[in-house]
């Protein structure tokens, strides 16, 4: 694969001449990972994001794009134990890390393991996208009557004009279903 325009290569130089001027700059290594990524060079992306992590483990963006980057290389155990990683640094963002990982199980149809990802996140605050996903899951499981109760014990604390429609809609699945 070949980076798209002129434009690129010229941004890649650029880039390959900072990290000469300061080899310890992680943002150099992770700009650079951009580009391969958006030209769908994963592994090269990779790379870059790994060393941008070395040079700084502390920042969270780093982490996500790596995990993303292991997904389109269909490496989701790795992506996952980086989304794992991700969260104990950025934890005021952990929902998010959280919703990634679940979803990468869905993809694997693991929604048992997903689901409890999704309770991990919901044991430590109440996300509503987050709930949707794990109710979704218990869905795809046919667990329609648990679904159910998940949902009304959720409207007795929080009103959720979204979550009384899905709870509709899973009935008339379930009456549908009966006849």
């Amino acid at each position: 694969m070949r980076i798209d325009s002129a434009l690129g290569e010229v941004r890649i130089k650029e880039l390959k001449e900072l990290m000469a001027k300061d080899p310890k700059d992680p943002w150099p290594h992770f700009m650079l990972g951009e580009i391969y990524f958006n030209n769908e060079m994963y592994e090269k992306a990779l790379e870059e994001y790994e060393i941008a992590i070395k040079l700084d483990p502390h920042v969270p963006d780093f982490y996500y794009k790596k995990a993303l980057s292991l997904v389109k290389l269909r490496r989701e155990e790795e992506a996952i134990k980086t989304l794992q990683k991700a969260r104990i640094i950025d934890y005021q963002n952990a929902e998010t890390y959280y919703f990634l990982e679940g979803n990468i199980l869905e993809e694997l149809g693991k929604y048992e393991e997903a689901i409890k990802v999704y309770n991990d996140a919901l044991s430590k605050r109440f996300n509503e996208w987050i709930f949707e996903a794990k109710i979704l899951d218990l869905l795809e499981l046919g667990k329609y009557e648990e679904a159910i109760k998940e949902i009304d014990k959720i409207l007795t604390i929080y009103q959720s004009s979204r979550l009384y429609i899905l709870r509709k809609n899973i009935i008339k699945e379930i009456d549908k279903r009966k006849t």
